[in-house]
């Protein structure tokens, strides 16, 4: 690169920098937000968890039915709210993200999806046992997405529903009184709705802003994106070093490859619970338990999976974990992937200077995990 170049793009960088407009998105992502402190971005449990919470008019947030009854009012639901009061909010009951009764008079079922899509007939089982369990009430039921997305056919009966309704329902309650003189709970909402505006819903202000600086100054974010780190193939080399580490323990063997070129991992000692018997199936080995590393955008994940083993022993197995696990994370009938374990955040992988530090770390993540297994098999 000539100097002339080197000048230009430092040049760019600079006023990139100094950039009024810039400044503010800086301070904007940089002001602290305790729903970024613990990592939430597009965890669907943990946002499952904070709605649960605030939809309980018994949870200690000390504002009573407010939530849940502005959430019925965003959300355009024909239900009673005389005795919200009574409201008894439950989290993964019959494996439903949310179900809200009140007794004797009505129960409303909320499947949150963020980025997971939905698994085989699993709308239509929680409509029938909800059926079965609190006849003659009829369920309500409300597919929640970030943008609203319809439930899969033969799901015209839930009610589809995006994040704006609990971004509304967040900015509504900003505005009562006793709100403001709650500040807890001010914060928290005030968090909360700028936490999803910046990370689930497509707010149109941070839109605008981030292509007004793109205009501006394209040539410097060019640079920026060019030189990013590629952190998920860090992650992938972290993934690697961790499983050539892991070899070395006890009762612990490398299985085959797949993407990535990654090696599935092995506990020898629950070689005995389920055999594949066609060796064609999954693996060479015929082990029908194995660990499998998987990424999304923010992390490296090691998931627990159950292969195509028979029907029985795999149900049996999904009911022995299902204590210790409580949801299945991904079902696709072949293979089950019971449980997924957050193994190394990529915000670590950009901040450290000592990978390796990295890769101990992972590693007694991995073993503290399946050691877990063990337990409850």
């Amino acid at each position: 690169m000539d100097t002339q170049t080197v000048s230009a793009n430092t040049n760019a960088l600079n006023q990139l920098i100094k950039d009024e407009q810039f400044q503010k998105l800086i301070e904007r992502t940089q002001r602290l937000n305790i729903f970024e402190a613990v990592g939430l971005r597009r965890q669907e449990l943990r946002h499952s968890d904070f709605l649960a919470f605030m939809l309980d008019p018994s949870s200690n947030h000390g504002i009573g039915d407010m939530f849940l009854r502005e959430f019925i009012r965003q959300a355009k639901l024909s239900l009673s709210t005389q005795n919200l009061s009574e409201a008894r909010v439950y989290r993964e009951h019959f494996f439903i993200d949310l179900l809200i009764e009140v007794p004797r008079e009505w129960v409303l079922l909320i499947e949150n999806k963020i980025d997971a899509a939905e698994s085989e007939n699993q709308l239509a089982t929680y409509r029938e046992r909800a059926q079965q369990a609190f006849h003659p009430l009829q369920p309500h039921m409300l597919f929640l997405t970030p943008t609203g997305l319809q439930a899969s056919a033969g799901n015209e009966d839930w009610t589809s529903i995006s994040y704006q309704v609990i971004y509304d329902t967040c900015s509504r309650l900003l505005h009562d009184k006793s709100i403001a003189r709650n500040p807890k709970v001010k914060m928290l909402l005030e968090d909360y709705a700028t936490f999803l505006g910046s990370h689930i819903l497509n707010n149109p202000e941070l839109k605008e802003l981030c292509k007004q600086l793109y205009r501006e100054h394209r040539l410097a974010i060019d640079l920026l994106l060019e030189h990013l780190p590629k952190l998920k193939n860090e992650g992938i080399e972290i993934a690697q070093q961790i499983t050539l580490e892991l070899q070395k323990e006890q009762d612990i063997e490398l299985d085959d490859a797949y993407h990535h070129k990654l090696q599935r991992i092995a506990d020898t000692t629950l070689d005995h619970v389920a055999e594949i018997t066609d060796e064609q199936l999954w693996t060479e080995s015929r082990r029908g338990l194995l660990y499998e590393w998987e990424f999304d955008d923010n992390a490296l994940y090691l998931d627990f999976v159950i292969g195509p083993i028979d029907e029985q022993t795999k149900q049996n197995l999904v009911s022995a974990l299902s204590n210790q696990f409580p949801r299945t994370h991904q079902n696709s009938g072949k293979y089950i992937h019971i449980y997924r374990e957050k193994i190394i955040a990529f915000d670590d992988i950009l901040e450290t200077d000592n990978p390796d530090k990295l890769v101990t770390i992972g590693k007694m993540r991995v073993l503290d995990f399946i050691k877990r297994q063990r337990g409850a098999l």
